[in-house]
């Protein structure tokens, strides 16, 4: 064991570097992966002041031996009393971590809120206040024993429930259904139940127990390897699969809101068409229903020239009824993904060479930008419910459908040159009929901002801007 114990002595202070610098870039990480979603990630910020905390007490721990053999012990003890108060302030907010994961499963325990406050009250009133009085709060003895005292009672203590805390957090996995995260939790509780081991347990040789056994030099005679490597491999380990069940988490919840998205916008499309078959198929075909029933009620035995335009007017309209029904159907459907903004201009493209009567251009310019699938799906649907109130509304003889993308996001601009109408009463605040307010719901969910420029006789633009 001497060969391997020769790597790490007489380099303390690159030992304690790495150690502290292991835990600090620990505690960025989770800070970065704090979420608000579910209870588990929410509580992740008292994980990662922990591992700032104990990070930084523990590159004092370095400093202090780098600085050991240049000056007198008396002028480094006051550091060592401030790395103290640091260690045991980091151990109170991971027990708060533990505690607050307890809770979540077990709100009934909430007094339990109290305990490491209590205990590193007690630890501070014991060793600043106490010993002051019998003997050097700064001496070397004080300090040692202000090391051993919030390892025994803040470290082990609060390692161990948050193992326990942890693995409480399995449920988490099976309700939503993610086996991997159950791995990744219950790795992360192994590696804290350890932790607390070696941070908790496993502190330098005392005259008293279980310090006279359980100790640092002990753990070295045996394996060659510093405490210190043990603890910092257990961070590692930590920081490792805490960070991927964030990550598994985050995966899963974004799926499901692109879910929701898909539905909410499945929903939405048969709600407008239901309004739609409302307002036109159901008022077309009463007004058949009438025309008919006066054909009936003006018929003699002989079909006057009345009779016949009423005859016609309805045959026209039922296929026109029909034509629409067919439409109503084929929007039914929702598409679950769209590929890109380029294959959902050359669709619609498609759809509107079906109506003759128009002379319809696709513009697109810039380079193309990556959107997420719910975005997709937005702009999909509103691009349709612009060119429908165009066929619906406008008269109109030409048609535009701009795309373009540039450094402030992608801009869609849908314009006629039909009858137009007045801006002032459709705007945001005024959505009734011609499906702007659906518009107006597909800009707030893409967060961009719609702009409705028309006046009679003058055609018909509308603008929205996705930033990006």
């Amino acid at each position: 064991m001497g060969n391997i114990s020769d790597i790490f002595f007489g380099n303390e202070y690159s030992l304690y570097f790495f150690y502290g610098l292991a835990f600090v870039i620990t505690g960025f990480l989770l800070l970065m992966r704090v979420q608000r979603k579910f209870e588990f990630g929410k509580r992740v910020w008292l994980l990662s002041g922990f591992a700032l905390v104990h990070g930084i007490a523990e590159l004092i721990h370095g400093w202090i031996y780098l600085q050991k053999n240049y000056i007198f012990y008396y002028d480094v003890s006051w550091a060592f009393l401030f790395e103290r108060i640091l260690i045991s302030a980091s151990f109170m907010l991971l027990f708060y971590f533990g505690i607050e994961l307890v809770l979540i499963v077990k709100p009934e325990l909430r007094f339990l809120r109290i305990v490491p406050a209590m205990l590193w009250v007690a630890w501070v009133v014991y060793f600043i206040g106490w010993k002051l009085y019998i003997n050097e709060a700064t001496s070397a003895e004080s300090v040692y024993i202000g090391f051993v005292t919030s390892r025994y009672l803040l470290g082990f203590p609060s390692a161990i429930i948050t193992a326990i805390g942890l693995y409480m957090q399995l449920e988490l996995g099976n309700y939503l259904s993610i086996p991997q995260l159950n791995k990744y939790i219950k790795a992360s509780s192994f590696a804290f139940a350890l932790y607390g081991i070696m941070a908790g347990l496993i502190v330098r040789p005392g005259n008293f127990f279980p310090a006279n056994i359980i100790n640092s030099d002990n753990l070295v005679n045996i394996t060659g390897i510093p405490v210190e490597v043990f603890r910092m491999a257990c961070a590692i380990i930590i920081a490792y699969f805490v960070i991927k069940s964030l990550q598994a988490i985050d995966s899963e919840v974004l799926r499901r809101l692109e879910l929701a998205e898909v539905n909410q916008a499945v929903f939405e499309e048969r709600e407008r068409i239901s309004r739609d078959i409302h307002d036109g198929v159901l008022q077309s075909v009463y007004s058949v229903g009438l025309r008919l029933e006066r054909c009936m009620l003006t018929y003699n035995g002989q079909i006057d020239e009345e009779q016949v335009k009423d005859m016609e007017f309805s045959v026209n309209k039922l296929n026109d009824v029909m034509f629409d029904i067919r439409q109503f159907i084929r929007h039914l459907t929702a598409p679950e993904s769209c590929p890109d903004i380029q294959t959902i201009a050359a669709e619609v493209t498609e759809e509107f060479k079906m109506y003759p009567e128009y002379k319809f251009k696709l513009i697109m310019t810039g380079k193309p930008i990556y959107l997420d699938n719910s975005k997709l799906i937005n702009i999909y649907y509103f691009i349709k419910e612009g060119l429908s109130n165009v066929r619906k509304h406008s008269s109109a003889n030409n048609v535009f459908l701009e795309v373009r993308f540039d450094e402030g996001g992608l801009k869609i601009r849908i314009r006629d040159d039909g009858v137009g109408l007045d801006a002032r009463e459709h705007g945001e605040n005024n959505l009734q009929g011609m499906g702007l307010r659906n518009m107006y719901e597909r800009a707030q969910r893409l967060n961009a901002r719609l702009n409705f420029k028309s006046s009679p006789g003058f055609g018909t633009e509308v603008l929205l801007d996705i930033p990006v």
